[in-house]
C-alpha cells in the first residue's frame, strides 16, 4: 500500500500505523523505488524517508 501510494503520488500521512508497519523488507522496496526515481531524474517524495529512516545504511 505504501509503495502504491507513492507511485500514484498520494501522500503517506493518511496511512494509519505507518510508523509501526515499517520493517526492513518495506524499507528495501522503498529504497529500490527511490533509486529508480533518482535514475529517471524524478522527484522523490520526502515522506518516503518516514518509512525507511530507521533502516538506512551507509551503502544506501
Amino acid at each position: 500500500m505504501v509503495l502504491k501510494a507513492l507511485f500514484i503520488e498520494s501522500p503517506l500521512w493518511p496511512i494509519q500505523g505507518l510508523d509501526e508497519r515499517a520493517n526492513p523488507h518495506l524499507a528495501q522496496m522503498l529504497i529500490d523505488y527511490m533509486r529508480e526515481r533518482i535514475a529517471a531524474k524524478r522527484v522523490v517524495h520526502y515522506e518516503l524517508f518516514r518509512a525507511i529512516g530507521g533502516y538506512l545504511e551507509e551503502s544506501h
